[in-house]
């Protein structure tokens, strides 16, 4: 029943974090290609905070990963490809200085970086590359608070660009 509640709850504040979000979006939906996809995550190994255009599983395998282990990231980025992407625009960040000897997740700043260093999602501003597609591997073990701080802040972001 628990677990039931937590669900329930979390899918509430979903909903709630939707709507607010929303509000603040244009009234029309724009078709946007999703060929151009970028995912910004904790990944096994490549340089860190430089956007790196893949344009294969192999090839993303061959510069992010050690093949040790199925990291979520890595699984999403393999289904992108099995689904049919073409290209990807790969962001790999680090846990902050705070958070380095800690078992705990990344945090939403983990994943925005910073503007003026250009790190984290900003790190996408060194890239000529338009994105499509937005993803965060990984971000499914932030809080809902976390979670929603991120989703809000991607977004402004995403006006930007």
């Amino acid at each position: 029943m628990i677990s039931y509640l937590k669900t329930f709850g979390f899918f509430l504040l979903a909903i709630f974090s939707f709507q607010s979000l929303a509000a603040n979006l244009p009234a029309r939906i724009e078709l946007i290609p999703t060929a151009r996809t970028a995912f910004v995550g904790e990944f096994e190994k490549g340089p860190y905070n430089a956007p790196t255009i893949v344009k294969s599983w192999s090839d993303f395998l061959s510069r992010f990963s050690q093949k040790t282990s199925t990291s979520v990231e890595e699984e999403q980025v393999r289904l992108y490809f099995a689904n049919g992407g073409r290209e990807a625009s790969i962001v790999r960040i680090k846990k902050s200085p705070q958070q380095r000897f800690l078992v705990a997740p990344l945090t939403a700043e983990s994943y925005l970086g910073d503007a003026k260093k250009r790190t984290g999602v900003y790190a996408l501003e060194r890239n000529s590359m338009p994105i499509g597609l937005l993803v965060f591997p990984g971000a499914n073990n932030l809080s809902p608070t976390e979670l929603f701080k991120l989703q809000k802040q991607a977004l402004l972001w995403g006006r930007g660009q």
